[in-house]
């Protein structure tokens, strides 16, 4: 998707983790703590579903519902040191003689703090490193494609309902069904002495795959709509329900006498240097933006430059009859060349979960609830893309 949401997957691993942290973090960080000291604080800690159910009326094809439970964070089921899918590489024995010499490339051998040795402030070795033996805090053990299979919720019913009334769809219902390859992220890996491929000068980038619920059939989401959800999870014994409505892409305001721009077909152009920067308007019931600039290297490759999130501008928004206005200036450090800019708008209730401070659980930032009433952490809304060429020149 262009709006790459999986860092929320990857929250949900740590969420039961928040609370012992800050115990930690108020005990001080002078020394090193284990973690069962404070197994009390945690005992009775019970899982629950964090659930994010992401619509695009733009795309259907990319909305995705994911589900899956929180862990504690003495789960040793889920963190069990080992290597569970046989990507732990030890030390290179590169004399033969079973076990490791300075100068020996480590690999993942690096022991229970991750590092190697001889990094610039850590002199010594630490417990585990070059034993021969996959151990817990080494690379690729316990890593997010040996855990995520296992948080994820297979068996759950995933119900889409239109309820916008006088809608072609009125009453029609959505099955989404569970993909075990639904989306990925990347992790860019920075390779130190003695790693493997330690002589490149880009990072391993690794692809990590996720299972989530997807349309299933020809149905499609439409924009405008309201649509409730309807998650049934035996496992759980909860029946959750949600409500949100899509909306509509940007409009990038390329004829707008505020903000003049020359249009070169469908691409703007700017004098480099000179201050300019990129309008747009949005619905009514959008709240957060968020923008991607990508420069294209080739013609079908691009390069990303940044991202960040925005939002609808208060006086621009006054002078535009109260319709949102979002506004991305191009610096002076944009250099020369071709470049794709996208924004992706988000609704009020995926906006609210996507920058909030508030508790994952508070009713405020949640618009999910179970059969009991009770807030479920997670949120269903949606965010829709749309894409301008730039050239600055």
């Amino acid at each position: 998707m262009n709006f790459n949401h999986s860092n929320f997957l990857i929250r949900t691993i740590i969420f039961a983790l928040l609370s012992v942290c800050l115990i930690i973090l108020g005990a001080g960080c002078e020394k090193d703590l284990d973690i069962t000291t404070f197994s009390k604080d945690y005992e009775s800690y019970v899982p629950e579903l964090r659930i994010e159910a992401v619509f695009d009326p733009v795309h259907p094809e990319n909305s995705i519902v994911r589900i899956d439970r929180s862990i504690a964070i003495d789960d040793t089921m889920v963190f069990n040191g080992l290597d569970d899918d046989g990507d732990w590489a030890p030390f290179s024995d590169l004399n033969g003689n079973g076990k490791w010499d300075a100068g020996e490339p480590l690999n993942d051998d690096l022991g229970e703090d991750g590092i190697e040795g001889q990094d610039e402030g850590f002199p010594g070795r630490d417990d585990g490193e070059g034993n021969g033996l996959p151990d817990q805090g080494e690379p690729n053990i316990d890593e997010y494609d040996e855990i995520l299979p296992m948080i994820h919720d297979t068996t759950a019913q995933v119900l889409v309902t239109n309820i916008q009334e006088g809608s072609p769809s009125y009453g029609n219902t959505i099955v989404f069904e569970w993909v075990s390859r639904a989306d990925s992220f990347q992790i860019f890996k920075y390779r130190g002495p003695g790693r493997r491929n330690a002589d490149e000068e880009d990072p391993e980038v690794e692809t990590v795959y996720y299972g989530a619920y997807r349309l299933a059939g020809q149905d499609t989401i439409r924009c405008g709509c309201e649509y409730e959800l309807t998650i049934l999870s035996e496992k759980f014994g909860l029946n959750i329900t949600g409500t949100t409505i899509t909306i509509p892409p940007v409009e990038f305001l390329t004829n707008s006498r505020l903000f003049p721009t020359v249009l070169d077909e469908d691409t703007l152009v700017f004098v480099y240097g000179a201050n300019g920067g990129v309008a747009w308007q949005s619905d009514i019931r959008s709240s957060v933006y968020y923008i991607k600039m990508e420069k294209m290297e080739t013609s079908d490759s691009l390069v990303l430059e940044y991202r960040h999130p925005a939002f609808p501008l208060e006086i621009l928004t006054s002078v535009n009859s109260g319709i949102p206005v979002g506004y991305e200036p191009l610096f002076s450090d944009i250099l020369p060349g071709l470049y794709k800019l996208t924004v992706s708008v988000m609704n009020e209730n995926y906006g609210k979960y996507f920058y909030s401070d508030l508790p994952l659980k508070d009713p405020e930032k949640t618009n999910l609830r179970d059969q009991f009433g009770n807030s479920v952490i997670g949120v269903v809304g949606s965010i829709a893309d749309n894409s301008i060429f730039i050239r600055v020149q």
